[in-house]
């Protein structure tokens, strides 16, 4: 947040804006969180990061009579203020979705936010957000009937920034075999959401097309995390997945960076979600989190 509110505040400034005093109050949704059994609040992994970060930009951009769409500001303030933070520049995507709700994207180069000099001025932020960016953002929704499911490994959590550390040294070590597995991983991903294309124009033979590029960049993924020595997919987890799709998952897998955040699951009806909930209900080192949504 400070991050944040410093990042809005200069661009503020940049623009001629007198800043004046301000108070934040902020108030996550219960899904971003849940309490354990010693009365700690965990992060649920849902992307609270990128939420806060694009919830408080948002409303000082607001508050100071700033539209956030012109020059998609909003958006770009919010990619800046989270690298900053982070240190590093990731895959965008969470702040991508907090900012312009469900989408199909692809990042900018990350030379675009590494240009960024580390005692930068206001107007070289302003230029910073002027500039056009070449990622991609397109407006999509998941076909009807998808149902989603959402769990916690209690007490468990990955620590990304770690995760990302081990991938970035396998990436050094060989880039040759890193460079193979994220265009596998990326090839799937489109195979995948060109499936789900299909499936929302009636094209019901698409579900098995889908389920199959998910599966298989979700093994890509498992084997990156192996050869990176990063549980992105632990084998206990792989267990729980194939049993959870015994129990009516269509898909699962682990969310965001992988590892014991959590697990998603799409299934195609009510049924098939009540019976995977059971199934989860019974398993002790989950917690399942009552999302507010009844598809994806």
């Amino acid at each position: 947040m400070k991050t944040a509110v410093e990042t809005a505040s200069r661009y503020i400034a940049a623009l001629g804006i007198r800043l004046k005093g301000f108070r934040i109050v902020t108030n996550s949704d219960g899904p971003f969180s849940y309490t354990i059994k010693t009365g700690k609040v965990a992060k649920s992994g849902l992307g609270s990061s990128a939420a806060v970060t694009v919830a408080t930009i948002g409303a000082l951009l607001k508050a100071f009579g700033i539209e956030p769409k012109k020059d998609d500001a909003l958006h770009k303030l919010a990619q800046t203020a989270h690298s900053l933070a982070t240190g590093k520049v990731g895959s965008g995507f969470d702040i991508a979705a907090a900012t312009h709700g469900s989408i199909i994207y692809t990042r900018y180069s990350p030379g675009i936010l590494q240009s960024l000099p580390a005692n930068y001025t206001n107007s070289q932020l302003l230029e910073l957000v002027k500039r056009g960016w070449d990622y991609s953002i397109e407006p999509f929704s998941m076909p009807e009937g998808f149902k989603l499911s959402f769990a916690n490994f209690i007490g468990k959590s990955m620590i990304t920034a770690k995760a990302v550390g081990g991938v970035s040294e396998f990436k050094k070590r060989d880039p040759g075999t890193y460079g193979g597995f994220i265009k596998d991983m990326n090839d799937e991903n489109i195979k995948a959401v060109n499936a789900l294309r299909a499936i929302k124009n009636g094209d019901s033979g698409a579900y098995e097309a889908f389920r199959h590029a998910f599966d298989n960049g979700r093994a890509w993924a498992k084997m990156l995390g192996e050869l990176s020595g990063v549980g992105i997919e632990p084998e206990d987890c792989t267990a729980l997945i194939d049993e959870s799709k015994k129990n009516g998952a269509f898909v699962a897998k682990l969310p965001g960076a992988g590892g014991k955040d959590a697990i998603s699951a799409l299934t195609l009806d009510t049924d098939s979600k009540r019976r995977l909930e059971r199934f989860w209900k019974g398993r002790r080192e989950l917690n399942l989190q009552a999302l507010d949504i009844a598809t994806v």
